[in-house]
Parts: C-alpha cells; structure tokens; sequence
C-alpha cells in the first residue's frame, strides 16, 4: 500500500484557529542592543558638522601634507579654540 506524502502532512498542520506552533525562543521583553564601540572609540562622542565638499577635500589635503591623520588635525584645531577662549585644550589627536 503506497501512502501520499501530502496527507501525512496535512494532518500534522495546524487546523483554522489553533494558536501557532513556536518554533523558536521569544525574549520576554524587549532585547537592548549593546554598542558596538571598541578600541579607541569606546567612551568616546562624535563631534559632526556640514561643510563644502571644498573645505573636506582641503583638509584631506592638509593632512596627506602633514603626514597626520583628520582626526589628529582636528583634535589640533580644536585645542587651538579651546586655547582662544582660555580654555584648557584636550590634547586628543
């Protein structure tokens, strides 16, 4: 007696109105992503702004000239505020 594959699965399906089947396990509340921040960056804040795309290429430049990174030349240009205004610098590059 040969028997059809589909009938045995569909007696196993869940009938109209069952409760669906969980498959998997559900958190019980709502799942906080942790940051991904490492290295360097750990406990660090990003400090953004729009310039014209002139002004990034520049610095870009500025940088490649000086054999720095962005972030060190901003770091310089930053302290050099701070020091305008008399405050203390940073001195984070």
């Amino acid at each position: 007696m040969s028997t059809n594959k589909f009938a045995n699965a569909s007696r196993n399906s869940p009938k109209k109105g069952d409760a669906p089947a969980k498959t998997t396990a559900e958190p019980d509340g709502p799942v906080k992503a942790e940051p991904i921040q490492k290295g360097s960056r750990a406990s660090k804040k990003a400090i953004a702004a729009y310039f014209d795309p002139k002004v990034s290429q520049a610095f870009k430049i500025l940088a490649a000239e000086r054999n720095v990174t962005v972030q060190a030349l901003l770091g310089e240009a930053i302290d050099d505020i701070f020091t305008k205004y008399r405050k203390v610098p940073f001195g984070e590059r």
